[in-house]
C-alpha cells in the first residue's frame, strides 16, 4: 500500500509488478502488510470476498484507511506501545480496506456483562506482560475485529487503553511504597524506560508520577 500527503492510496497485492513515473520532487511512503489468508479470514468476521485480495486498487481515497495506515506506519517506525495497539490497528485497517462489515447478529454490538468482566479481569491480571489481541478474542469466542469493536462499545476505550490504564494503577501502587524509584518502577511495570512511563502516566492521569505522588495524603 502506498500513500502520500495528497491522500491518495494504492493497494498492490503481493506478486504484482509495479512501475511509476514522477515528474517532480515528492515524498512517498509505502506500507508492506504480509498475512496468511486463513488468519485473515479468522480475524475478520463476515463474508470476505477473496477476489478483493488479488485485485489492485490505484489512487483511491479513503480517509479512515489513510489514518490507520499512517498510525500503523508510525508504530512500525518508532514503537511506543505494545502488541494490542498494533494488532488493533491492523485489524481495523484490513476490515476497512476490504470493506468487511461487522457481524450484526450479536445484539447491540457490545459484550454482555459476563464476557466483559471475564476479559477485563484477564487484562488486569496480565497487564504487565504483552497481551495478544487473539488471546482476548479467544476468551469470549469472537473474531479479533468484532471483539475490538465490541470491547470499545462496552467500555469506551480500546483493549490496549484498558491494559495501559491497569498498568498505570500498578505504577501508582509502586509509587506509594517506601523508597520508590521511578526507573525501577518503569522496569517492573512493563515500560521501556522512565521517560516512556512518565509520558503514558501523564496522558492517562493528567499529571506526572512525581506530581501525583506529591498530591497523595501523607501516610503514617
Amino acid at each position: 500500500m502506498t500513500f502520500q500527503e495528497a491522500g491518495r492510496l494504492s493497494y498492490i497485492p503481493a506478486g504484482h509488478r509495479i512501475w511509476s513515473h514522477v515528474s517532480h520532487q515528492t515524498g512517498l511512503m509505502h506500507l508492506d502488510l504480509h498475512f496468511d489468508l486463513s488468519t485473515l479470514v479468522a480475524r475478520l468476521p463476515g463474508n470476505l470476498d477473496v477476489q478483493r485480495l488479488s485485485t489492485p486498487r490505484l489512487m483511491f481515497e479513503n480517509n479512515r484507511v489513510l489514518m490507520l495506515a499512517r498510525m500503523l506506519a508510525a508504530e512500525c517506525i518508532k514503537p511506543s506501545l505494545h502488541d494490542l495497539y498494533g494488532e488493533g490497528l491492523m485489524s481495523a485497517l484490513l476490515a476497512e480496506l476490504f470493506q468487511i462489515k461487522a457481524e450484526s447478529s450479536r445484539g447491540n454490538g457490545a459484550l454482555n456483562a459476563h464476557r466483559l468482566r471475564h476479559v477485563t479481569e484477564f487484562i488486569e491480571a496480565n497487564c504487565l506482560r504483552s497481551i495478544k489481541l487473539q488471546e482476548l478474542a479467544d476468551l469470549v469466542g469472537l473474531s479479533q475485529s468484532y471483539f475490538s469493536s465490541a470491547f470499545k462499545a462496552s467500555t469506551g476505550m480500546a483493549p490496549h487503553q484498558w491494559q495501559m490504564k491497569a498498568r498505570i494503577e500498578q505504577v501508582k501502587h509502586h509509587l506509594l511504597l517506601p523508597g520508590a524509584n521511578l526507573a525501577h518502577i518503569a522496569g517492573a511495570t512493563g515500560f521501556a524506560d522512565q521517560a516512556h512511563m512518565t509520558r503514558v502516566f501523564k496522558h492517562v492521569v493528567g499529571v506526572t508520577p512525581a506530581a501525583w505522588l506529591r498530591a497523595q495524603p501523607i501516610r503514617q
